[in-house]
C-alpha cells in the first residue's frame, strides 16, 4: 500500500540511438521518454509537456519500387511515388489513414550523398518544424531491373495523437495531469495545492 503523498513518478528524457545508424547524416540520437509502458518523443527536446508516441524506429530493409506502399503502423503509410535512378532521386509520400500528409523528392544514397528525408511539420499542437518521420534510401542494383531501392532506416512518431500534460506545482509536490483525460482536467479546480 502506498501511503498518502508517497506516490512519485519521475519522467526523464533520455537520448537514445536510432536503430539505423549514420551520425554524419543526422541518424545519431533522439530524445525519448518511457511512460505508461510505451516510448514517447517530446515535440521539443527538453520539454515533457507535449509527447508523441514512437511508432517506429527500425533498420529493417524494405526493397521497393515505384508504386509500392509500406505500412508503418498506427494508420501511417509510406508510398514510393517514383524512383529515378538516372537522376538519382526518389519521390516518397507520407499518408495518415489514407490522407496525404507530405511528400519529398530527394537524393538516393549511392555512397556519396546522404539519402535521408526528414519530414518536418508545422502547427503540431502549436509547435513548428517538428520532425515526425525520417527515411533513409539506398540504391539497390537488381540485375536488369531499373528503379529498385532499399529503405533501410525508418523512424516515425504519431504526431496526430499526442499526450499533453499540464504540471501543477506547489512547494512540496509537482503533479502532472494528462489533458487527454477529461476527468483529470475537471478535477484540477478541486485540488488544494
Amino acid at each position: 500500500m502506498i501511503s498518502e503523498n508517497d506516490l512519485k513518478y519521475n519522467i526523464t528524457i533520455e537520448n537514445v540511438n536510432y536503430s539505423y545508424s549514420d551520425s554524419a547524416d543526422g541518424w545519431d540520437t533522439y530524445p525519448v521518454v518511457s511512460l505508461f509502458g510505451n516510448k514517447y518523443v517530446p515535440l521539443k527536446p527538453a520539454d515533457v509537456g507535449k509527447l508523441a508516441k514512437l511508432v517506429l524506429d527500425s533498420n529493417n530493409t524494405y526493397t521497393v519500387n515505384t508504386g509500392d506502399i509500406i505500412d508503418l503502423g498506427e494508420g501511417y503509410t509510406l508510398r514510393v511515388k517514383r524512383v529515378d535512378i538516372d537522376g538519382e532521386n526518389v519521390w516518397l509520400e507520407l499518408n495518415k489513414d489514407g490522407v496525404y500528409v507530405d511528400d519529398q523528392i530527394f537524393g538516393i544514397d549511392f555512397g556519396y550523398n546522404d539519402g535521408t528525408w526528414t519530414c518536418k511539420l508545422d502547427d503540431i499542437q502549436g509547435e513548428n518544424n517538428v520532425p515526425v518521420l525520417k527515411v533513409h534510401v539506398r540504391y539497390f542494383p537488381q540485375g536488369s531491373i531499373n528503379g529498385v531501392i532499399k529503405i533501410d532506416g525508418l523512424w516515425l512518431i504519431d504526431y496526430a495523437t499526442l499526450l499533453i500534460f499540464i504540471v501543477l506545482m506547489n512547494s512540496a509536490n509537482s503533479i502532472m495531469f494528462p489533458l487527454t483525460a477529461p476527468h483529470f482536467v475537471s478535477q484540477i479546480n478541486m485540488l488544494s495545492l
